[in-house]
Order: structure tokens, then sequence, then C-alpha cells
């Protein structure tokens, strides 16, 4: 099973819902992530994000067009230092579904 795995900092908590995932040419395949981007701001963070998370939200894997999307409406401050596909499921979280 493949992951997303972000390492990231947060430079200034989000002031609504922030979506987070893979989208396909539909745009699905986005998972609530609001609870990931809280918490101490300025803090060096991994995430591993297994691939069937986002197919749970209708994400065909074969058919990726934006490989990492980030969304939200309102303020928010984020550094990104890696993206990438892992395969070490070590504290990999399925962020809530976004419906």
């Amino acid at each position: 099973d493949l992951l997303l795995q972000l390492t990231y900092r947060v430079d200034r908590a989000p002031a609504a819902a922030v979506l987070f995932g893979m989208a396909g040419t539909d745009g699905k395949g986005l998972v609530d992530a609001t609870q990931l981007f809280g918490g101490t701001i300025g803090q060096w963070r991994t995430v591993k994000v297994p691939l069937k998370c986002f197919q749970k939200e209708g994400l065909d894997v074969g058919k990726v067009v934006t490989p990492l999307e980030i969304r939200t409406v309102g303020p928010f401050g984020l550094t990104i230092a890696d993206v990438r596909l892992a395969t070490d499921p070590a504290d990999a979280i399925c962020p809530r579904t976004a419906g």
C-alpha cells in the first residue's frame, strides 16, 4: 500500500477547514485534514496518509492530475519541506472524510 508522505511546518493556524489529498480528473480525493494543521506553530511534522483514504473519497489513482492539493478558504500559513510517495505504514493515519 502506498502512502502520501508530507513534511511540513504550520506558520499560521488555519482559520477554516483544510482539505488535503490528491485529486483526479473529477476533483475527487480530498479529506478533511484540519486537525493535522492545528497544534504548535513553527514545529516540523511528518504525516503519512494511505492512498486508500483518498480512494474512499472517490479518487481513481490511475487518473491523478493533482498529486498534492491543500485547500482552505481562510488565512493559513504553511511551509512544505518534502512530499513523496512512501511505503512504510508506521504511524500512518487516515484523516476523517471531507463529506
